[in-house]
């Protein structure tokens, strides 16, 4: 019987060094896919909200949007109609509406440039949702009379808001501005399409 010890040292090249570099490369693998998560789940994941689907928007008349509405069957809100901008809709399977304010001529489908667009989100209680949400830690609580609402301070140019009198549809008005989406809904500038 020998009573020698093993010897269990790190020898590059040797199958313990292979070892370790595995479980470090894993490990950094690990930390990656974490870090990716992380900065991949926007902040529309906990409240619904989701970002504009450019890909099949097209120009629409403002006469058209109660058609739509009707085939989402949930209120769609919009800024009314501005001189020299065209109305360009998009939609998805989820019945979420969006509506931007492009200049006259930019193709609808393009998401580059910064434009008002304005968001209806439907679900069930979003009303009192977008309230408890307002409260949360970082965010900016707003009270417009009817509608309640905020504004994250990591998206300065977006604000989520809900009306009272249409307690299951929330909306986003976003501007390239910062602080006019906020302006607009104080002033009555977002309402349900005519």
């Amino acid at each position: 019987m020998s009573t020698e010890t093993p010897d269990r040292s790190i020898h590059p090249g040797g199958p313990g060094w292979l070892r370790y570099a595995i479980y470090g490369l894993l490990f950094v693998t690990g930390v990656g896919l974490v870090i990716w998560a992380v900065t991949s789940i926007s902040e529309s994941s906990d409240m619904g909200v989701v970002p504009a689907p450019y890909q099949g928007a097209r120009v629409v008349e403002p006469s058209d949007l109660k058609q739509v509405e009707r085939e989402v069957g949930h209120t769609i809100y919009w800024a009314g109609e501005q001189p020299g901008l065209e109305l360009a809709l998009s939609r998805d399977e989820a019945g979420n509406v969006h509506i931007r304010y492009l200049p006259e001529g930019q193709d609808p489908e393009n998401p580059g440039g910064a434009w008002l667009d304005v968001g209806s989100y439907p679900f069930e209680g979003a009303f009192g949702a977008t309230r408890q949400l307002a409260r949360q830690d970082g965010r900016i609580a707003l009270e417009f009379g009817r509608a309640t609402g905020f504004q994250n301070p990591t998206r300065p140019q977006s604000l989520i808001v809900a009306f009272r009198d249409d307690p299951d549809t929330q909306v986003e008005v976003a501007h390239p501005v910062v602080g006019h989406a906020s302006k607009l809904v104080e002033a009555g500038a977002i309402s349900p399409v005519p």
